[in-house]
């Protein structure tokens, strides 16, 4: 499932607070898990977790990495088997030279391997 919470304004998700990104990922992943009940399958995964505009702009890194966390401890509550952020990489045609998701990521992964 591809999953880019927010209220829908002319054609385009625009993310209003954290609570609704968190509560549009948490909706979606129930429906992966009901559907993956439903049709007995394995995989659960979302095959883009995105943020197309923040509070009517495009969102900073800073903001991407509180919103992308947020949406990993969702899928690490459902228990789904995978995800793929969008934009999210330090390439420039992405967010500029900004690591601040890479690091995030980093200090996860670091966290649960020492769990």
């Amino acid at each position: 499932m591809t999953i880019f919470p927010g209220k829908r304004d002319d054609g385009e998700n625009d993310i209003r607070s954290f609570e609704g990104y968190a509560k549009d990922v948490r909706d979606c992943a129930r429906i992966i898990n009901d559907l993956a009940d439903k049709y007995d399958i394995d995989s659960r995964f979302v095959a883009t977790l995105g943020m197309d505009f923040w509070q009517g702009d495009e969102p900073a890194p800073t903001t991407r990495v509180e919103g992308y966390g947020l949406g990993l401890d969702v899928v690490a509550e459902y228990q789904l088997t995978g995800i793929f952020l969008h934009l999210w990489a330090s390439e420039p045609d992405h967010l500029g030279i900004s690591t601040a998701v890479e690091k995030m990521l980093k200090a996860r992964w670091k966290a649960a391997l020492d769990n």
